[in-house]
């Protein structure tokens, strides 16, 4: 039976890099042409400057810049030091994190680890950005990573990698304590594998160090600091349950159906008012940035902060987002760390935008309980649907993201 599992592992995995293979050249005939998309400007001048020798850092860049000196070595290797490169070696990656992202699966254990990674890579919000010289895409991967060593109880590497994540975005800092709290709140059977100082110690030292970087900087970001101030923003709470309704609509409509009972808890009722007469009374553009014209989120921001029946409309999907994440099981209970933390990593950020809210999603559609076969046959051709019609209006230049 042992030999018969590992077949069809073999075989779920030879499947699913074939379907994220053929998505990703499409994705690229798609998209690789198209011009220089807003961030791609600084990141690809970032480079540029890298590949010519230059290690000063662009103003315009706010993270530390691990990506950029890495796709600066790829560009060295290849000759090839454009915007075109770029994208490509960020579709390398693309592949890769859907890889992370089976490999995190079997240790869940997921009974169908290939159908969540083709979900997981045709996410339409995410899947566009395998294709641009974009950093979230080699964050994305190394946090895959990292929850597949830590769903194995190998918490040292799990730190470890997040450590390495801090290269390419000092704010997934946020992500070490995911680790910390699953550790704690796995109890007796972590202690059994080793005593917690031993076995958070990468942990411990990754935040220091993130502590002594942002005394020494006078913040976190690195450039363009002053648009960037940490505070206390509910924008890209509201925005990522916007999302979480939207990205995996028939988990939740399933999940909503199959536990509807229990949606009438008083709790849940009382929650819901309190959420949303909070949305209502302050969705919008908390930022100068979401005012710029032609990207998609900014006209839904602008003309929610406009127009009340709007904000009344996206109540919905809103609330469904959030019911489907209180009655969602999650594979394991100390797996719940996710939601403190998720909410910890958007809280301080003002900016509005869809970026954010991918470490949370990606983890969420990985930590989740298996749904019903066809449910989850459902969600990755709503995923493929949806992914068609937005990269085509991508591609057309209907919009920016």
């Amino acid at each position: 039976m042992e030999g018969l599992e590992q077949v069809s592992k073999r075989a779920s995995l030879l499947l699913t890099g074939l379907v994220l293979v053929a998505a990703c050249v499409l994705g690229l005939a798609w998209l690789q042409g198209m011009p220089p998309q807003a961030d791609e400007h600084h990141h690809a001048r970032q480079v540029r400057a890298f590949c010519d020798g230059d290690l000063r850092l662009d103003r315009k860049i706010t993270m530390v810049p691990g990506w950029h000196l890495l796709a600066a070595g790829v560009a060295r290797l290849t000759g090839d030091c454009s915007l075109l490169g770029l994208r490509r070696m960020n579709a390398g990656l693309g592949l890769l994190s859907g890889l992370a992202f089976f490999w995190a699966s079997l240790a869940v254990p997921s009974r169908y680890p290939g159908l969540r990674s083709v979900q997981y890579f045709l996410c339409p919000i995410l899947f566009p950005y395998q294709f641009l010289a974009y950093t979230e895409i080699g964050t994305l991967l190394l946090l895959l990573l990292a929850a597949g060593f830590l769903l194995r109880g190998r918490s040292v590497a799990a730190g470890l990698v997040v450590c390495a994540s801090l290269l390419l975005r000092q704010t997934n800092v946020v992500w070490l304590l995911l680790v910390v709290l699953y550790v704690l709140l796995a109890g007796d059977d972590s202690r059994e594998r080793g005593g917690l100082v031993r076995r958070l110690w990468p942990c411990v030292l990754g935040l220091l160090g993130f502590g002594l970087f942002v005394v020494d900087n006078g913040g976190i970001a690195l450039g363009d600091a002053q648009a960037h101030r940490a505070g206390f923003y509910m924008g890209n709470v509201w925005f990522t349950l916007l999302l979480l309704a939207l990205v995996f609509l028939p988990h939740n409509l399933f999940q909503l159906w199959d536990k509807r009972a229990s949606l009438l808890a008083w709790w849940r009722l009382a929650l819901a008012g309190l959420v949303g007469g909070w949305f209502l009374a302050e969705f919008g553009p908390e930022h100068g940035y979401n005012r710029f014209p032609g990207f998609a989120r900014n006209a839904l921001l602008v003309s929610a902060e406009n127009d009340l029946s709007i904000r009344a409309w996206l109540l919905l999907p809103l609330l469904v987002g959030l019911f489907a994440l209180l009655v969602t099981r999650l594979q394991r209970p100390a797996l719940c760390a996710l939601y403190p933390v998720a909410l910890l990593s958007l809280l301080p950020i003002r900016l509005i935008d869809q970026r954010y809210s991918f470490p949370f999603l990606a983890l969420f559609l990985l930590f989740r309980e298996d749904d019903p076969p066809p449910v989850e046959v459902a969600g990755v051709v709503a995923s493929a649907l949806l992914t068609a019609a937005l990269t085509r209006g991508l591609a057309r230049q209907a919009f920016l993201l």
